[in-house]
């Protein structure tokens, strides 16, 4: 009746009432879990589940990982998760339950690939994983890393800072895109193109549209 995406070789499949984990073969595994109410995706062998309205992890063998003992979760990445105690504060927690970063932000966002989280205080800022903060050089909002660097917007203008909150990229675009296989997509005006990690033109904004660039083999 419904499915999530495979994620680490399993996905989570909702037939008849009951939920499952889904393997390659077409393996079914039923969450044998007491008033079960959703189930999301696989992220680094845990995926999130609600009872009662309160969220845990759950393995890719059906066990409890972690129990439902949060308001929200996020997903885990890089080895550590998100979470919201009932307080409403938000830090970070390991693959068994702990809590790597104390409980102490408004939001936060999944960690990237990067090792740096967004989380927020008053403002957006970020975290890697020993929560150690670090605070960008400028004010406004901020996108995830990617490729070393993340968008930041002041105003109406947006550009990229680097993993010390430095700006690298100036503030010049009008809308952007997060850089992928080393390049990203921008516009100037109401013209599209790429610009290279060092904030070069790789082609001049020229086009209504762009999709990113994706590699095509070695």
């Amino acid at each position: 009746d419904k499915v999530r995406e495979f994620n680490g070789d399993f996905g989570v499949g909702f037939k008849g009432g009951e939920f499952f984990i889904i393997d390659r073969s077409g393996s079914e595994t039923q969450l044998e879990i007491s008033e079960l109410e959703d189930v999301r995706h696989f992220s680094e062998g845990l995926a999130p589940f609600r009872v009662k309205g309160q969220w845990g992890f759950v393995s890719t063998d059906g066990s409890v990982a972690i129990g439902p003992n949060y308001k929200t979760v996020g997903y885990f990445s890089n080895g550590l998760a998100w979470a919201k105690t009932e307080s409403g504060k938000v830090g970070f927690i390991n693959p068994q339950g702990n809590w790597v970063i104390e409980p102490k932000f408004k939001a936060a966002k999944d960690f990237s690939t990067d090792g740096l989280a967004r989380v927020k205080s008053e403002g957006w800022t970020f975290v890697d994983k020993s929560g150690t903060e670090i605070t960008p050089s400028i004010a406004g909002s901020f996108g995830d890393f990617s490729d070393g660097l993340a968008y930041c917007k002041s105003g109406k203008k947006v550009g990229f800072i680097d993993k010390t909150g430095k700006v690298v990229i100036d503030l010049q675009f009008d809308k952007v895109r997060d850089f992928k296989n080393g390049y990203a997509a921008v516009r100037q005006g109401e013209k599209w193109g790429f610009i290279d990690t060092k904030g070069k033109w790789l082609i001049e904004p020229k086009f209504e549209g762009l999709k990113d660039f994706e590699k095509t083999g070695e």
